[in-house]
């Protein structure tokens, strides 16, 4: 199968379904390839739904890594980071935003953005993306299906980024890292805004209907089970917070790939 002029997006999480839009609302021919539906699958459901312009200093930076070790988890912080590998950690350049603000439903937020894209003529089709492979002028998009030829792909895939590059020549230094939600209904927030509560490294977010409190940063490797302590500690300190008059419906972990955002840390390509 052919498709000409197409551009594919790989992943079908937030970052995959904005660029899809960004690219369809451009007048570009866009198909977004995910094993799921869009949002499902990846960690874009599970995140705390705050846009944090605060937050500018970046995870590899040096002074974050010199005063790490107070918020390690066995001194009951939020980090949970094997001290091997901080010895080998880089600095990096970071982001800068003007205003920080929040989304009601992260969920909810892929799915208007792939609904922004399919109005403007984006498809979007179930695929396991397996392999991207150089075929002449043109990408290879390799699956259990019959190879699918693209001109161009932009790779959205999360952890799934790494593989799909390096036959490229290209290296994504993308460590996996898991976060901890637990969910509240029905409880009226404090503020219209997220709440951070410093001290216990805990971000709660009003959401459609219920409250959203995630912490934790779990480095770990990909395949290692989710820590059912985390989500129990993070109910506890809810509590001592007084965050909690309704008792827990939701308990969730995912995975996200954290990397400097620093373009030459991962290169271009024409191909």
């Amino acid at each position: 199968m052919s498709g000409q002029d197409t551009i594919a997006v790989i992943g079908a999480g937030v970052i995959g379904a904005a660029v899809a839009w960004a690219l369809a609302r451009e007048g570009r021919r866009v198909l977004v390839l995910d094993s799921a539906e869009p949002g499902v699958a990846g960690a874009s459901f599970g995140n705390a739904g705050h846009i944090a312009a605060e937050l500018v200093q970046p995870l590899p930076s040096p002074g974050l890594l010199c005063g790490f070790w107070r918020d390690l988890d066995c001194f009951g912080g939020a980090l949970d980071l094997p001290v091997r590998r901080a010895a080998h950690a880089q600095s990096a350049d970071g982001p800068w935003f003007e205003d920080s603000a929040h989304v009601r439903d992260p969920l909810e937020s892929v799915r208007a953005l792939t609904a922004a894209a399919a109005a403007h003529s984006a498809g979007f089709r179930r695929m396991d993306v397996r392999a991207l492979r150089p075929h002449g002028e043109k990408i290879e998009v390799q699956s259990d299906e019959p190879a699918l030829l693209v001109d161009a792909a932009v790779v959205c895939a999360g952890m799934g980024t790494q593989p799909l590059l390096a036959p490229f020549g290209l290296r994504a230094p993308l460590q996996a890292v898991r976060g901890y939600h637990v969910e509240i209904p029905g409880h009226a927030p404090f503020l219209d805004a997220p709440v951070l509560y410093t001290r216990e490294h805990v971000i709660v977010t009003p959401m459609l209907g219920r409250l959203r409190a995630s912490s934790y940063m779990e480095f770990a490797p990909l395949d290692a089970p989710p820590d059912a302590r985390k989500p129990a500690r993070l109910w506890h300190r809810l509590r001592a917070l007084g965050e909690l008059i309704a008792d827990l419906v939701a308990q969730r972990s995912a995975r996200i790939p954290v990397a400097a955002f620093d373009l030459r840390r991962f290169g271009t390509h024409e191909r």
